[in-house]
């Protein structure tokens, strides 16, 4: 997979520095549950590098909405909570 200069590929993979340390922040938050169980690192980086994709001039109006978006998206679902759909 190319990404960004091709720096992407350099680090999705969970033995980079940033893999391992979001690999143990995840696993801290699956252990207390308040991280969804099914998502791992490179997850996260792959989407937090779509990021990258804004056009610049849209940059401010988008950016935080879409990080909040997938941060939401992280978070552990109540089990007794239905999923709208």
């Amino acid at each position: 997979m190319a990404g960004v200069n091709g720096k992407v590929v350099a680090i999705t993979g969970a033995s980079s520095g940033i893999g391992e340390a979001l690999t143990g922040l995840l696993d801290a938050g699956k252990a207390d549950g308040t991280i969804r169980p099914d998502v791992d690192a490179r997850d996260v980086i792959l989407l937090i590098g779509y990021l990258t994709r804004l056009e610049q001039g849209e940059w401010d109006a988008r950016a935080r909405h879409l990080l909040q978006v997938i941060l939401d998206g992280l978070r552990a679902r109540d089990r007794g909570r239905r999923d709208p759909g």
